[in-house]
């Protein structure tokens, strides 16, 4: 009778344990950085560019903000293969810089990979519908971006740890901060309110 009583004892703490460690897995968030000096924007990588949870790839434009969007139509090119390579089929857009959308649209048409534009700037972030959108394309591999892949880019990402990570705001506006475990090698979200408001509500600074 006690070595059963035992084996219950035993089974019903490895249950509690169990369920203990598989909460300790839903918060947990695995992100890939490379060197400083390799994510300057010129390619194969982007500026700025970190992968989170292996299939949302985050970092800057494309055309690369370090030298005003002038990296040429084979570097961007390059960069898309790289983004292809990774299994990567749609890109969010968050950047409006009108005089390069022409030429980054064709760039795009001609690597085969979808665009979702949806501007955002530090007091205008996406409608509920907008996020939708957003988050059901993060379902699969994705690039995001703004210009340099740090606030806006920020903001979306510290959403996707409160909504889809179990992240408290708090812990998610430390994520996605410079030098956060989240935010790019080359800067993270600043201290724009309405940004931060995105993820986390009741922000006050």
């Amino acid at each position: 009778m006690i070595n059963k009583s035992n084996r219950v004892r035993a089974v019903f703490f490895l249950l509690v344990y169990l369920l203990l460690l598989s909460s300790v897995w839903a918060l947990t968030s695995e992100v890939v950085k490379s060197l400083s000096s390799q994510v300057q924007g010129l390619g194969p990588l982007l500026y700025n560019y970190r992968i989170i949870d292996k299939t949302i790839h985050a970092g800057g434009h494309p055309l690369n903000p370090v030298n005003n969007f002038k990296n040429s139509d084979q570097q961007v090119l390059t960069i898309l293969k790289h983004l292809k390579d990774q299994s990567v089929e749609v890109i969010i857009d968050l950047e409006n810089t009108q005089r390069i959308q022409a030429r980054y649209a064709q760039l795009l048409k001609q690597a085969g990979i979808r665009r979702i534009h949806l501007p955002m700037t530090e007091s205008k972030v996406p409608t509920e519908k907008e996020w939708l959108i957003i988050k059901t394309a993060m379902q699969k591999p994705v690039y995001i971006h703004c210009k340099w892949g740090a606030d806006r880019t920020g903001a979306i990402i510290g959403r996707y740890l409160v909504e889809e990570k179990g992240y408290t705001p708090q812990k998610a506006l430390k994520a996605v901060q410079s030098s956060g475990s989240h935010a790019g090698r080359l800067g993270g979200l600043k201290n724009y309110k309405k940004l931060i408001g995105f993820f986390w509500p009741d922000y006050q600074p």
